[in-house]
């Protein structure tokens, strides 16, 4: 058997549903939840700002650098190895930012970034 969980709740109010956020320990509209099938209610147990802030804290990424994130791991030196290759056969120099070169690419193609 799947670990226990502490029930859902929800309330109807004149806006419609709301649903309780177990960080935010208050009640949310179903807009302020990401869509989750495997749940009673068919949303998940905390709201969309916090479970955005449980991934940064999680894959430890600031919030506040105004970039989004790839990250990218390797395991072994041969990853290493091949990750540059595949970098520069696509046209990226390795010794410089990457992140930059994409943006600046993006930007060059005409891509709201």
């Amino acid at each position: 058997m799947g670990r226990k969980r502490k029930p859902q709740k929800r309330i109807f109010s004149d806006e419609g549903w709301l649903y309780y956020c177990s960080m935010c320990e208050g009640y949310k509209p179903e807009t302020e939840f990401n869509k989750d099938v495997n749940r009673p209610f068919g949303v998940y147990y905390i709201c969309k700002e916090h479970r955005q802030q449980q991934y940064r804290l999680k894959n430890d990424i600031d919030p506040n650098d105004g970039l989004d994130h790839i990250k990218l791991v390797f395991v072994s030196e041969d990853d290493i190895k091949g990750k540059d290759t595949l970098l520069e056969r696509l046209g990226y120099d390795t010794s410089k930012d990457i992140h930059q070169q994409f943006l600046k690419r993006m930007r060059d193609n005409g891509k709201n970034l």
